[in-house]
């Protein structure tokens, strides 16, 4: 809000009154966001589990001063990520982190993504320069739907997936006196711990040929055996016995 600043001088025998015109130029203020972490834990094929619960976005700013501005970026990294089939749900789209890609999502926000790896690190950019961008209502809707999965059958359980959101900006000006960008400090981290459960083995028919009156002793290496824990076999059981022959 401008402002005119009134003067008023005496000298005793006349008063002079002078204004002062106070343009106030508006500074764009960086976009805010807060959340609670869900800080959960995935279990072998249980589903999806939250990443944030309670997500407040703002284009920056406060009362009065408030912005409109809409969020243009996003960025997250997701630490040891080891296993092939690691996702995350995000505004209608499930993007494997497991691997390099790109895509564009496919909810309301149809934004531009982008996956990285650096080792076991994943970095997920969204970028909705241009004429695509989220409004700071879309963004935390879709931020508190954020999920995370892990299709592995035999889940990496020894280190915790960090998730952090490293980057935010919004579609303002970004030069000096200007800031468009929140990274300093931003640091919104999610822990999620994996756990794996025991799945069934399979096995398969064997079909072995035995000579008239000869004897056959059965291995272990008969038997079709396959489990995706890596558990060895251990013992087996027989559930029907043929007619003919003797078991021992």
């Amino acid at each position: 809000t401008d402002a005119v600043i009134t003067i008023v001088t005496n000298d005793g025998d006349a008063t002079d009154t002078d204004t002062i015109a106070v343009t106030v130029a508006a500074i764009n203020d960086p976009p805010t966001l807060t959340a609670t972490s869900s800080d959960d834990t995935h279990t072998e094929d249980a589903g999806a589990v939250s990443l944030y619960t309670g997500t407040a976005v703002t284009s920056g700013g406060t009362g009065g001063t408030a912005e409109t501005d809409e969020i243009d970026l996003l960025t997250m990294t997701i630490t040891n990520v080891q296993d092939t089939a690691e996702q995350i749900a995000f505004d209608g789209s499930t993007i494997t982190i497991s691997s390099a890609g790109q895509g564009t999502t496919v909810g309301d926000g149809l934004i531009p993504w982008v996956v990285t790896l650096d080792g076991t690190t994943a970095t997920l950019a969204f970028d909705g320069n241009g004429a695509i961008s989220w409004t700071a209502a879309e963004l935390a809707a879709d931020l508190t739907a954020a999920t995370y999965t892990n299709t592995d059958q035999s889940p990496t359980t020894s280190a915790t997936r960090v998730i952090t959101i490293t980057h935010l900006a919004d579609e303002g000006s970004g030069s000096s006196p200007h800031d468009n960008s929140a990274d300093s400090g931003l640091a919104q981290t999610t822990t999620i711990t994996i756990a794996a459960a025991q799945d069934l083995p399979t096995t398969g028919d064997q079909t072995k040929t035995i000579l008239e009156d000869a004897t056959y002793t059965a291995a272990s290496g008969d038997f079709t055996f396959a489990d995706v824990d890596g558990d060895s076999i251990t013992k087996i059981k027989i559930t029907t016995l043929e007619s003919v022959g003797v078991l021992e």
